[in-house]
């Protein structure tokens, strides 16, 4: 009872969980529906209900969803749950599954006379958030071209929208097969499209940052760390924010899960509050939810225990990766089970 302003959260038992696998789909009152489908993500956010085992209803039930207030609070918490709470190794594999899903409806729902234009322009919105090979970044070109189409239909750019676009743009750049030459070809053509505004500026800085090469990582996390006022902070926000994607973990581990530990209170010392923060969400090993990581994230909010915002933030990203270890914990578990 928060201000006069009552809540409650409903937690489904295993019994009610495994009839929703199948039985969601047919809720005939949407909001219902809505409301059992969100308090399963909750259960999944508060480590109750295995992140995979929601995904595994939620997919399904995006699938055939045709409400668009429920299609897109489905989008919304799929992304949430891949994101936060899927163990780092099944990452990709629900990435792909997500994407393969999204682009069936994609097909079924531009097929339709009339457009439902609403539930296309949630679909454009997570589009590239889940493409994780060249494969399928053939059908992000496809939406880049001046007559965007899909499966041999042509799509209106005003469905697609602009930011979704440079979005593309930034998942075309992570790929260590497509020429230099042509990535940058499709960014230029989108902020020729953006007549140079400032979304254009911050794509193009993400872009530069999401480059699969070591010698660029090690360029910008020089410039994290000893030339933090060389940009302005939206602009570093910008670079930081293509500094780690999943697909590149790889390349940055040794970034994330050590010198990161050397460099923190030297950056919390020389920088101001926004700028810490961005860091330790881009630049800090929150990903690598193990159990060593986070004995090691203790022992550094002990030693920052005199700057107050660092150590703030520090807490809360390290708070969150043990209630994310319980969440893999209960991912694995599930798994053993099927």
């Amino acid at each position: 009872n928060y201000n006069d302003w009552g809540y409650m959260k409903l937690n489904f038992d295993k019994l009610s969980i495994a009839s929703f696998k199948e039985g969601l789909i047919d809720f005939n009152d949407p909001l219902s529906k809505q409301l059992i489908s969100r308090s399963l993500f909750d259960q999944c956010r508060d480590s109750k209900l295995s992140s995979i085992e929601y995904l595994d209803i939620a997919l399904n039930l995006l699938e055939h969803e045709q409400n668009e207030n429920i299609f897109s609070s489905l989008l919304r918490s799929i992304n949430g749950a891949i994101r936060g709470y899927v163990p780092l190794k099944y990452n990709q594999t629900y990435k792909k599954k997500t994407f393969d899903i999204i682009v069936k409806i994609l097909k079924r729902e531009l097929s339709q006379t009339p457009l439902n234009k609403d539930i296309l322009k949630q679909l454009f919105l997570y589009l590239d958030c889940y493409c994780t090979n060249d494969e399928d970044r053939k059908i992000l070109i496809g939406f880049l071209s001046e007559k965007p189409s899909f499966n041999g239909i042509e799509v209106d750019p005003k469905l697609i929208g602009q930011e979704n676009r440079f979005r593309m743009v930034s998942n075309i750049f992570k790929s260590t097969t497509i020429a230099k030459e042509e990535k940058e070809k499709y960014l230029d053509a989108e902020v020729k499209k953006d007549n140079n505004s400032n979304d254009s500026i911050m794509a193009k800085l993400t872009c530069s940052a999401l480059i699969p090469d070591l010698k660029v990582k090690e360029d910008l996390w020089n410039k994290f760390v000893n030339q933090s006022t060389s940009e302005s902070l939206v602009n570093m926000e910008a670079l930081m924010s293509g500094f780690a994607p999943v697909d590149q973990l790889d390349l940055v581990k040794d970034f994330l899960t050590e010198k990161f530990f050397e460099v923190l209170p030297q950056v919390g010392k020389n920088n101001e509050s926004f700028y810490v923060k961005n860091f330790i969400t881009y630049c800090s090993p929150n990903m690598f939810i193990e159990e060593d990581i986070i004995k090691k994230m203790d022992a550094l909010v002990e030693k920052v225990k005199d700057m107050s915002q660092v150590k703030r933030y520090l807490m809360e990203t390290t708070d969150l990766m043990k209630r994310k270890l319980v969440a893999h914990k209960l991912c694995e578990e599930y798994l053993n089970k099927k």
